[in-house]
């Protein structure tokens, strides 16, 4: 009879040893849901990943780096209401048909306000800021801070516009703005009128590869619907 509770006894042992092998503990990432697991104390939590549609196009650098000089004389604006502020920014192409568009003016003329003996906001000082909340949006989105990101090239787009910054810088700003309507506000109009600034300002702007199915195709039906002949906002 002991022979047969010690046999049991060692089976049961046996059986537990077992079963922590099969079972190591899981190591979760902030993002995606659980990440690769390990019983290895060392092993670190994975980085989430960054959303793939803004994979290309815009800077990737660090949360916490120095914000650039202070240029509060020159956009002294912080978007609130998110989709109404986006209307304002996207308004002078709404309802207008594509032979109209080459006559949208690029660039807004606001007064700002004075800034020492210079009167105007330097323009190495606004690229600094367009380029800081470009990035800065990209960050907060890759975090899925959706509206943060939001308000920053909401930011980037009307200091683009106001301090006459135009070309690959603005069209990339627009762009990033319209896959965020899209894929996260399902907002195609707005997205749409995103995607015609951004064509406006570089014909040849490019989607990355990796957007979402129905951002590809509203940007491949807008691109479609200006025509064949590549053309640009109006400077003047």
């Amino acid at each position: 009879m002991n022979l047969f509770v010690i046999i049991l006894q060692i089976f049961f042992l046996l059986s537990c040893s077992a079963s922590r092998e099969k079972q190591p503990e899981k190591v979760t990432g902030a993002v995606g849901g659980d990440a690769a697991t390990s019983s290895d104390a060392s092993v670190e939590t994975p980085v989430p990943e960054e959303s793939k549609a803004f994979s290309q196009g815009v800077l990737n650098t660090q949360k916490g780096r120095p914000e650039p000089p202070p240029i509060s004389e020159c956009l002294d604006w912080k978007p609130k209401k998110l989709l109404e502020d986006v209307d304002a920014i996207l308004r002078d192409i709404k309802d207008k048909p594509t032979a109209e568009l080459k006559t949208v003016k690029c660039f807004e003329k606001i007064k700002v306000k004075k800034k020492g003996a210079e009167g105007e906001c330097q323009s190495h000082e606004c690229l600094a800021w367009v380029e800081y909340w470009l990035d800065d949006g990209k960050w907060l989105y890759s975090q899925l801070d959706v509206d943060g990101a939001m308000s920053n090239f909401l930011k980037a787009a009307k200091l683009a516009r106001q301090c006459g910054i135009g070309g690959e810088t603005a069209s990339i700003i627009f762009l990033n703005l319209g896959i965020a309507l899209i894929e996260s506000y399902g907002e195609i109009l707005k997205g749409s009128l995103a995607f015609k600034w951004a064509i406006l300002f570089k014909w040849d702007i490019a989607l990355p590869d990796t957007s979402p199915p129905n951002v590809k195709k509203t940007f491949e039906v807008i691109k479609g619907s200006m025509g064949n002949e590549p053309f640009t906002c109006s400077m003047q």
